[in-house]
């Protein structure tokens, strides 16, 4: 019998692909966890009553695939030398892999109902996926097919019940998501047979140029005089400051300073108004090489050949050199349960993300932002840019350097912004 995943595309194949699109979407050291998250994710398809629900489009009793690809992927995990909280994050991806992401208190439920055997399914369909699925003795991390199903359902539960006494810190929640996202994007490009795109990626030199052709006016010096000390900043801090009037070129000043670093570059703003110019000063300088995201938006390509669907996958995942969105659509990704925002996280994994006009942000979650902005940025290699003509005290870090009263712009993390005030007569 010829297992498929979808109508046109073999089962082997599909996990082989999400296997190692995930891989390919995280940092070194979750690139085991996520390839065994997405090369096990429908082992569950290994089963009669599911290629008979791809055949005919009915529901069939025990077609649903995510609760026993799980305790294989959890189990493979385990038995490849992955710490058990890693081998509990990998296992609740899978598990969540069609839906929302649940959580440690979901996943211990599930686990109990498995250990009183009130799910009559599960172990049917661990003998057919250990009776059909032997092609999988191919995969980079092949799963154990004789696995004893009852040992591993009651290291599992011990393993999540540990995981819910410790402390756990925002990495171990990111690490979770991470492994996610990497797995239900990789799954979707796989599925609707659409590669990841190779993009041309962003270099100063067009920074520098799209500035020097800039027209003359009053606040040219300004501008200059911030572009120039930006140009010479050597801010190494995961969180630093750019504060400078209105009209002086911040827009410009914060694309200088994240594209110097190699990265890809998120722009967020507060209101649609100001994505859509932000948008079209950095579209200016990127053609074709940055995405406007938000509610309003819908992807601007040529090619008749990509259905509405296959542009909305690119689109959702964030899969370009440089995004300009809202805050709600950038903090929606950071803190999220919901499939369709976690997807993209991945592409914000190492990248420079700009929080342009944060003055906007409440008051009273301020507390809230700052401490989210220390751990986002330790747990997933994140720089930020904080840029206003009034960025709130607490958000602000405390040492100025003004390029109009000299002074070498250098330092790192919290204590160092650049501040442009207006010459005075």
């Amino acid at each position: 019998m010829s297992f498929r995943s979808h109508p046109d595309k073999l089962l082997i194949d599909h996990l082989r692909e999400v296997g190692e699109g995930a891989e390919n979407l995280v940092p070194s050291d979750l690139k085991t966890a996520s390839y065994i998250a997405g090369s096990h994710h429908d082992l569950g398809k290994y089963t009669a009553q599911f290629q008979t629900h791809l055949k005919t489009g009915k529901a069939v009793r025990c077609s649903s695939h995510a609760s026993i690809s799980a305790l294989f992927a959890f189990n493979t995990a385990i038995e490849n030398n992955l710490d058990p909280l890693t081998s509990v994050l990998v296992m609740t991806a899978v598990k969540s892999h069609h839906g929302r992401l649940q959580g440690l208190t979901s996943i211990s439920k599930w686990l109990d109902t498995l250990r009183y055997q009130e799910d009559t399914c599960i172990r049917e369909q661990y003998e057919q996926v250990r009776r059909n699925g032997t092609e999988t003795r191919s995969l980079k991390f092949p799963p154990n097919l004789d696995m004893d199903l009852d040992q591993v359902i009651e290291r599992a539960r011990r393993a999540v019940r540990d995981a819910r006494l410790r402390d756990n810190a925002w990495r171990n929640y990111f690490l979770g998501t991470l492994i996610f996202s990497s797995l239900i994007d990789a799954d979707k490009h796989s599925a609707s047979g659409n590669e990841f795109t190779e993009t041309t990626p962003l270099h100063l030199e067009e920074v520098y140029r799209f500035h020097d052709n800039l027209p003359g006016n009053k606040m040219k010096d300004l501008r200059d005089a911030l572009f120039e000390a930006v140009r010479k900043w050597d801010a190494r801090g995961e969180v630093v400051g750019i504060i400078s009037p209105t009209g002086t070129g911040k827009t410009l000043a914060g694309i200088l300073a994240a594209v110097r670093d190699g990265r890809r570059v998120i722009y967020s703003l507060p209101f649609i108004s100001i994505v859509e110019q932000t948008f079209d000063v950095a579209s200016t300088i990127f053609p074709d090489r940055v995405l406007k995201f938000h509610h309003m938006a819908y992807p601007d390509e040529d090619d008749e050949n990509k259905s509405p669907e296959d542009l909305l996958l690119m689109v959702e995942s964030w899969d370009y050199p440089m995004v300009v969105t809202t805050f709600e659509s950038l903090l929606s990704t950071f803190l999220s349960y919901k499939n369709v925002n976690l997807k993209r996280l991945h592409s914000l994994y190492g990248s420079v993300v700009i929080l342009d006009e944060v003055q906007a942000i409440p008051a009273h979650k301020w507390y809230v932002v700052k401490e989210a902005l220390d751990e986002i940025s330790k747990a997933l290699d994140i720089h930020f840019i904080l840029m206003s003509a009034t960025v709130p005290r607490l958000l602000t870090p405390r040492e100025v350097i003004d390029p109009l009263k000299g002074g070498n712009p250098t330092g790192s993390g919290w204590a160092l912004r650049i501040e442009l005030s207006p010459r005075r007569s």
